[in-house]
């Protein structure tokens, strides 16, 4: 997926309650092979032109999971990609799946060159430990305010942004 593609995609989104109930199939702008269990949206709070760039890293049974953009093409993941607004993701799994899926999206502002002083960098954690329960956390590294919010239609937002 091109970065032009990307800049136009509305949102993103990652798994925050791994309710492992199965796939229903709905009409959205979603759909893929396996209808997405979560969306979530990521957010950039800076002001002016983003220099964030964020992927998608499976931690734990990396085979049975997909992650896909609003238009339902697939999200390499492991691959950094500019995001400049909000970029809305799906993310899905196989039958197969279970309790112990962990993943992360990592982000990097890329604000200066980092060998002189570290650029800004936060990374976020997602599980669950039943349906509905989920396990999430945000590390913020180099001056990195990152967090999770929720929207006001209350889903859940990770937000980028830095001191």
């Amino acid at each position: 997926m091109s970065a032009p593609r990307l800049a136009s995609l509305a949102s993103c989104l990652v798994v925050a309650g791994l309710g492992l109930v199965g796939h229903a199939r709905a009409a959205s702008p979603l759909d893929s092979a396996l209808e997405p269990h979560t969306t979530r949206t990521i957010h950039v709070r800076d002001a002016g032109p983003s220099s964030w760039q964020f992927a998608i890293h499976p931690i734990t049974q990396r085979e049975l999971l997909h992650f896909t953009a609003e238009d339902s093409t697939p999200i390499p993941t492991d691959t950094f990609m500019p995001v400049e607004a909000d970029f809305r993701y799906g993310f899905s799994f196989d039958p197969g799946a279970d309790f112990d899926i962990v993943y992360a999206v990592s982000a990097v502002h890329r604000d200066g060159p980092a060998a002189t002083r570290g650029n800004p960098k936060c990374v976020f954690l997602f599980s669950g430990l039943q349906p509905a329960v989920p396990q999430n956390q945000v590390v913020n590294l180099a001056g990195a305010a990152c967090s999770l919010e929720r929207d006001a239609s209350g889903r859940l937002l990770l937000v980028l942004a830095h001191d």
